[in-house]
C-alpha cells in the first residue's frame, strides 16, 4: 500500500502544477459603490467578469445593467449597452432606462386593475394611466445582491420584496433576478416572482 501512495503522489503534484500554469483566470464578481441615493443609501455596483474578459456591470438601484463590455473583431473591449453617464443621471432622469420594471410592464388604462372581482386603483404616472409599475416601481427600488461564482460562471442574484399596497398593487410580491455570465460568453437572466 505504501509504494502505491508514493507512486501516485508525484503524479498528483505534477497534475496540479500543470493545471495552474497558464490557466485562464476564473470568473469573478466584485462589489464597489456606484453612488448614493438622494436619501443617503449606497447603491452597489457589481462587476461580473468571465475568463475571456467579457464584463457585465449591474447596479442595485433598479437592477440596472449599466455596462456590457465585449470584444470587437480586433479584440478591443467596449461597452455595447445603452447607459447613463452617472448614477445622478439615473436618479434625476428616472424612467425604466436599462432597469427591471414592475410589477407590470407597459400601461394599465386609468390605473384600474381587477383581481378576483375586486378593482384596485394603481398609482398614475403617464397621463391618466399607470406605466411600468408606477413612479415608485421596481426601477427606482434598491435590490439586495448576492454574488456567486462557479468554475465556469459568475453572477449576482438580486432580490426585492414589494409590500402589499405598494403603488396600489394587492399582495406581497417577492421577486428576484439572476444575472449570470459563463466562460462561453453566454449571458443568462432568470426571473422569479411569488405572491401571497
Amino acid at each position: 500500500m505504501r509504494p502505491i501512495l508514493l507512486t501516485l503522489f508525484p503524479c498528483a503534484v505534477f497534475a496540479c502544477l500543470n493545471c495552474s500554469v497558464g490557466a485562464a483566470p476564473k470568473p469573478s464578481v466584485e462589489k464597489s459603490i456606484y453612488g448614493t441615493t438622494t436619501d443617503g443609501r449606497p447603491v452597489e455596483l457589481w462587476t461580473i467578469k468571465n475568463s475571456k474578459g467579457v464584463t457585465a456591470k449591474i447596479i442595485t438601484r433598479g437592477a440596472v445593467i449599466v455596462s456590457f463590455e465585449v470584444p470587437d473583431r480586433e479584440g478591443h473591449f467596449d461597452n455595447v449597452n445603452a447607459d447613463r453617464a452617472s448614477f445622478a443621471e439615473y436618479e434625476k432622469k428616472g424612467g425604466a432606462f436599462g432597469a427591471l420594471i414592475g410589477r407590470f410592464a407597459n400601461r394599465i388604462a386609468k390605473g384600474h386593475l381587477e383581481v378576483g372581482g375586486k378593482t384596485y386603483q394603481l398609482a398614475i404616472n403617464n397621463g391618466p394611466n399607470h406605466l411600468h409599475g408606477g413612479p415608485g416601481g421596481f426601477s427606482s427600488r434598491l435590490w439586495t445582491a448576492e454574488p456567486f461564482t462557479t468554475r465556469r460562471s459568475a453572477g449576482v442574484k438580486l432580490s426585492y420584496t414589494s409590500a402589499d399596497g405598494e403603488e396600489g398593487y394587492p399582495g406581497t410580491l417577492r421577486c428576484s433576478v439572476v444575472y449570470e455570465l459563463n466562460n462561453r460568453n453566454e449571458w443568462k437572466m432568470e426571473y422569479t416572482a411569488t405572491t401571497d
